[in-house]
């Protein structure tokens, strides 16, 4: 009686999942072992991905107030007093006295602006020699001091400027009288005038005339001595065109002109 009752058991549906289940469990041991004596490859390790550098935020130049605006420094401040304040220290010598070679290349014309940048060596202007930018003529800006300074475009290297640039000089010295005002008188009139410059901790001044010689406005500008890195501009705009001439610098300031575009 309980043989017949033991195999009828294996027979039944408890029987049968019994059965099924110690199957199942004899299989995965038999995995697990070998799963034991055959251990899987190492993952490789996923190589870092490198943080990404911030991209700086540039300032642009500020054009119109009379201020200037670095593209990379904060804006310096540039007061407008009546009596600008004198230079406190005067003017390092240049560092070479060079020769005056015909320049390899004219200033570039780019949206009408003249850059002096791209000559060549020591060059001295004669008053008519920007004409073909529309500049009648150029001349030193001094009564009493220096009154001998002529337009000349230093090279590259004087007073550590980095570029080629528009200033004054003595006519048989280009390191003697580099800071005389530079007066510009055009051949139609423009409705607004912009250089970029570089210099002293001083107020530059920049004044434009109509053609009866009345003056139409001036703006003032500083710069940081011996920082070149930072393009300070001053500009002027009339509200429409009757600029004739104008007027840039300071008296015993270095004047450096890098450029200056007309509208």
């Amino acid at each position: 009686m309980s043989e017949e009752t033991h195999a009828s058991f294996w027979t039944t549906l408890p029987g049968i999942l019994t059965g099924l289940g110690t199957l199942i469990g004899a299989i995965g041991g038999i995995y697990i072992s070998l799963q034991q004596l055959n251990p899987a490859s190492p993952t490789n390790p996923t190589s870092p991905t490198p943080a990404t550098n911030p991209t700086p935020t540039t300032t642009s130049p500020t054009p119109g107030t009379g201020s200037t605006s670095p593209s990379t420094s904060p804006t310096p401040t540039n007061p407008t007093p009546a009596n600008p304040t004198p230079p406190t220290s005067p003017i390092p010598p240049a560092t070479s006295t060079p020769v005056n070679p015909v320049p390899s290349t004219s200033p570039s014309l780019s949206e009408s602006s003249i850059v002096f940048t791209d000559y060549s060596g020591t060059t001295y202007l004669s008053p008519d020699g920007l004409q073909q930018w529309g500049i009648a003529q150029v001349e030193a800006a001094s009564d009493r001091y220096c009154s001998d300074a002529q337009p000349v475009i230093l090279r590259k290297g004087t007073y550590q400027v980095p570029v080629n640039f528009l200033s004054t000089a003595s006519p048989d010295q280009s390191n003697s009288c580099n800071g005389v005002p530079l007066r510009f008188e055009l051949i139609s009139p423009a409705q607004e005038v912009k250089i970029h410059f570089s210099g002293a901790k001083v107020d530059y001044a920049l004044q434009t005339f109509a053609a009866d010689g009345t003056l139409l406005g001036e703006r003032f500008a500083q710069a940081e001595p011996y920082v070149y890195s930072i393009d300070y501009t001053i500009q002027y705009g009339a509200p429409s065109r009757v600029i004739k001439s104008f007027e840039f610098g300071y008296t015993r300031a270095l004047t450096i002109i890098r450029e200056i575009e007309l509208r």
